[in-house]
């Protein structure tokens, strides 16, 4: 990978820069800046990266996003298995979080459209917020929702994932 000038550095910065909430995963994080500076995919985002960051991706999303490092260290869960960086896990193994399939409560994705850190655990079957169990069925194709198959929040079929029906 080869490093970017100081100069080009400053004019390349992602154009669109959502700051990261909390409790957002890094995997979710990392869709979205993808999605709204128009990448094709968190590979494309991956290969830009690590040229904004000369080789460390971490850095790098935070050069690009003009996020302080410590809040892109603190977001939880892994990081695509092909970026080759150690994310977060908060002393659990990669194993224990889902890196396939999406999974969501609608009622959370109404009040905010970003990916939940804790909905990517694997023994969290609930949201923790509205008591309410967590979807991983798209409600009008019912495809299993992923997030190599299209932009967060909408299923490949074009649902919102946040119209999903309420369920107990």
């Amino acid at each position: 990978v080869e490093p970017i000038d100081d100069t080009d550095r400053r004019m390349r910065r992602l154009l669109i820069r959502p700051a990261p909430y909390p409790d957002e995963a890094i995997v979710g994080y990392l869709c979205r800046l993808s999605d709204s500076n128009g990448f094709t995919g968190l590979r494309e985002l991956h290969r830009y990266v690590l040229a904004f960051g000369e080789g460390d991706a971490k850095t790098g999303v935070a050069m690009a996003a003009r996020v302080p490092l410590g809040q892109i260290q603190r977001l939880l869960g892994p990081y695509p298995s092909y970026w080759h960086v150690a994310g977060n896990l908060a002393g659990l193994a990669t194993a224990d979080f889902n890196q396939q399939t999406l999974r969501w409560c609608p009622e959370c994705l109404r009040e905010a459209p970003y990916l939940r850190s804790s909905w990517t655990i694997k023994l969290i079957c609930h949201c923790p917020r509205h008591h309410r169990r967590l979807l991983d069925r798209c409600p009008a194709c019912g495809s299993v929702a992923r997030l190599a198959k299209g932009a967060f929040p909408m299923c490949v079929c074009g649902e919102k994932l946040s119209a999903s029906a309420q369920q107990g």
